[in-house]
């Protein structure tokens, strides 16, 4: 049988435990950490950027000291990881971490960060005989670490068990590990001589939200890609105002949203762009001119697998393109006629030929050349 959970309630003349006021603690913990990890995804809540300062060793080697910013991270477990000040990275620890691949001289290390409790060092002795010792006060200890190149992509960090768990100690073999960014190592002078936030394609993760609805109390709801009135950086709105709108485009110093795509309540599209790729159940349609041994380009966004496989069908249309070549002038009252042999398509590729012959009979046999042709692609979607 499950148990519910429990918080402690206090009522008059009650002897209280120290048991009673760490359950309030431990209740509220609790909530707070299913809150962070089921509302919200883990990750950077804010900072915790890497910085590097250029520097040189006493025999005149550069190396770079490289700080961890201040900030705010969630664990997968809920625990709520505070940096409160600038921390230089350790050197030293990343030398006794072991993580070093020597044959990849230039590769990028992940730097993590974990929550440990610590027990300060206030401990109060007993009073009494009536009394024992303990710990005032625990320490919420935020911890930089390494890891190896192949950690970044996989930290080896185990879910919460339990729904109604509160947030990991971090005191076990293998704490929650979140990403913060990478740094690269000289071997040779043991120092660090780059940072980067991105490496092989793995970027920190940044804290989000879990959510089937989102409720707006102002008639609007703003997604943006970065904080309000960064300039230049893409948003999107959906507004009720005028019937109901859906915008796409970019915020201004002022966060409102300069739209280039809007879609209206009654469903009319306008784009201050062009609208490119294939669209299901409809036509699109290329044209131009195609000289003789061409191949017909398809419309943007329609592929030769999609052709291949069947999911778009192609009809295309092909008239001779008369335009005379550089061909020597007939003379004064004379023209070049252009009779067409072939101007036909095989699996888009043109075939064209043409015959010129001069009104005055200049040059004797007609001259056969590789023509032009004017073409119009069509194709076809499925729904």
């Amino acid at each position: 049988m499950s148990t519910a959970p429990v918080r402690p309630n206090f009522f008059e003349g009650q002897i209280a435990a120290a048991v009673d006021f760490n359950d309030i603690v431990k209740s509220s913990r609790t909530a707070l950490a299913q809150h962070s990890r089921y509302l919200h995804t883990e990750g950077i809540a804010q900072g915790l950027k890497l910085a590097a300062e250029k520097q040189k060793t006493a025999a005149g080697d550069d190396f770079v000291a490289v700080t961890l910013g201040s900030g705010l991270a969630v664990d997968g477990t809920g625990r709520h990881l505070v940096l409160p000040e600038d921390e230089r990275l350790s050197e030293e620890l990343f030398v006794q971490l072991n993580v070093i691949n020597v044959s990849e001289p230039d590769a990028y290390y992940p730097v993590f960060i974990t929550g440990r409790d610590q027990k300060a060092d206030n401990r109060d002795g007993a009073g009494s005989t009536c009394e024992t010792a303990g710990t005032k006060r625990i320490n919420e200890q935020v911890d930089i670490t390494f890891g190896r190149v192949d950690e970044a992509a996989d930290p080896q960090n185990k879910e919460v068990d339990a729904v109604d768990e509160g947030p990991r100690t971090g005191t076990s073999s293998a704490p929650w590990r979140v990403l913060v960014g990478f740094v690269q190592w000289d071997a040779s002078i043991k120092r660090f001589k780059a940072i980067a936030e991105t490496a092989d394609g793995i970027t920190p993760s940044y804290a989000g939200v879990r959510a089937d609805d989102v409720i707006s109390h102002s008639d609007q709801v703003v997604l943006r890609s970065a904080p309000k009135g960064e300039n230049g950086t893409a948003a999107l709105a959906v507004r009720n105002a005028a019937g109901g709108a859906l915008e796409f485009g970019q915020q201004n110093s002022q966060g409102e949203v300069v739209p280039v795509f809007t879609v209206n309540g009654n469903g009319d599209v306008h784009a201050e762009g062009k609208i490119t790729g294939a669209i299901a159940g409809g036509v699109q349609v290329q044209g131009g001119v195609a000289f003789d041994g061409a191949t017909l380009p398809l419309p943007p966004g329609i592929t030769a697998q999609q052709v291949d496989d069947g999911e778009v069908v192609i009809h295309a249309h092909v008239t001779a393109h008369f335009g005379i070549p550089a061909l020597p002038s007939p003379g004064v009252g004379h023209y070049w006629l252009m009779r067409v042999i072939e101007c036909r398509l095989d699996a888009r590729r043109v075939y064209c030929r043409v015959r010129w012959e001069s009104t005055n009979g200049l040059g004797g046999s007609p001259i056969e050349l590789p023509g032009a042709c004017d073409y119009t692609l069509m194709a076809f979607t499925a729904a």
